[in-house]
């Protein structure tokens, strides 16, 4: 198997051990961006390498660890969705993988934030927790409790998507701002949940309207 191309990993169980006790990243400096054109539409597109990069509130930039490349085919893989995904993302074709180049960064962002992806980086370590050769036991406290926190989140967020979804409810509104009146259906509904729900009231203050580069989970 090759390490360093995700497009030609082999995925099962003697796999999945060696990726669980090391995580695999791709070389930022490694990458010939100018052979990394595409045609797209009528014209010839590279991979931006913007996309390796998350811009924080505080103007720093912090590398995604997880978005890796495949030089066999041109084409991007998350680390975390490629191994446990539930449901094939975008990022987790086995053998091909992401392509668009176009739209590259609003979709890296996107993934980033969606709830498949989340749920894929909980299930890693959530196997480095059951795995005594991955981790030491207060790293394992502490990935307990972020995993506990995140759980209960997701619980939320999946039974108001399945409430709107059942009523066949349009989720987005006119902005994605909370405590805004025309932020949608969706949004109004974690609002209205979190004046009940000391915990999910908690998470919207600490994370809701950070700005661009904050990843809070709620859209």
């Amino acid at each position: 198997m090759e390490i360093k191309d995700p497009a030609k990993w082999i995925i099962n169980e003697s796999g999945l051990e060696y990726f669980l006790k090391n995580q695999v990243t791709t070389n930022f400096q490694e990458i010939q961006f100018n052979k990394t054109f595409r045609k797209i539409g009528k014209y010839n597109r590279k991979l931006p390498r913007e996309a390796f990069y998350r811009k924080l509130l505080n103007g720093e930039y912090k590398y995604r660890d997880w978005l890796l490349y495949s030089k066999s085919q041109n084409s991007l893989f998350c680390f975390y969705c490629l191994l446990f995904a539930p449901c094939k993302t975008k990022f987790s074709r086995s053998g091909s993988g992401y392509i668009d180049w176009k739209n590259c960064l609003l979709n890296v962002m996107n993934h980033e934030k969606c709830i498949m992806h989340r749920e894929s980086v909980r299930i890693w370590y959530s196997r480095q927790l059951n795995n005594p050769n991955c981790i030491d036991n207060s790293l394992k406290i502490k990935i307990k409790k972020e995993e506990a926190y995140w759980v209960k989140l997701l619980h939320r967020l999946i039974e108001t998507i399945s409430f709107l979804s059942i009523r066949g409810l349009a989720f987005r509104g006119d902005n994605q701002m909370m405590n805004s009146k025309h932020n949608g259906n969706y949004l109004g509904c974690l609002e209205l949940i979190s004046k009940f729900d000391p915990f999910l009231a908690s998470h919207i203050d600490k994370y809701s309207n950070k700005g661009r580069g904050n990843v809070s989970y709620l859209s």
